[in-house]
């Protein structure tokens, strides 16, 4: 479960890159 939670962290991460 961790390993999930650590991919939507990283997938919020590149969302905010994305939107800079």
């Amino acid at each position: 479960m961790l390993e999930l939670a650590f991919a939507a962290v990283a997938v919020v991460f590149a969302l905010a890159v994305a939107a800079v």
